[in-house]
């Protein structure tokens, strides 16, 4: 019980947008990282249904599982404080800004426009907001 009072006690210290982020990432990230290793589960890619041995073939069930050890990752480190997601969340914006500008979606060609905004935001919320930064900079081990 000592350990679920002290991540309660740490998740109160942080900052309300990244704690609330990593509550999501750990409920959310183990559900991506599981869900297509169900067989049972019904799949549908354009509003087809695929089967999960399509699911598996077409990449997709391997973008989802690294989905989910990501979310977990980025909540460990929001936790703990680590220096380097500061700096790996705007560059995560950047190459989806290079993606979405050299392949181009038809439906919606300018969508490298919205991830050159979230570069913005992620860089501002991460390395200019006071509070974040104070977290990250002087933010005592979960340890202590």
């Amino acid at each position: 019980m000592k350990i679920v009072k002290r991540v309660f006690q740490r998740l109160k210290r942080m900052p309300e947008i990244l704690a609330a982020l990593s509550c999501m990432f750990m409920i959310f990230g183990p559900v991506f990282l599981v869900a297509p290793l169900i067989p049972s589960s019904s799949w549908t890619y354009e509003d087809r249904p695929i089967s999960y041995q399509e699911l598996w073939l077409s990449g997709g069930g391997a973008l989802w599982a690294g989905g989910g050890i990501v979310m977990i990752s980025l909540a460990i480190a929001f936790y703990r404080a680590q220096l380097w997601v500061r700096y790996v969340i705007p560059l995560g914006f950047v190459a989806m800004t290079v993606f979405a500008a050299f392949r181009p979606n038809p439906t919606f060609p300018y969508e490298w426009v919205g991830a050159l905004l979230w570069i913005f935001c992620s860089y501002w919320y991460f390395n200019r907001k006071q509070e974040v930064v104070a977290y990250f900079v002087g933010s005592p081990s979960p340890e202590q």
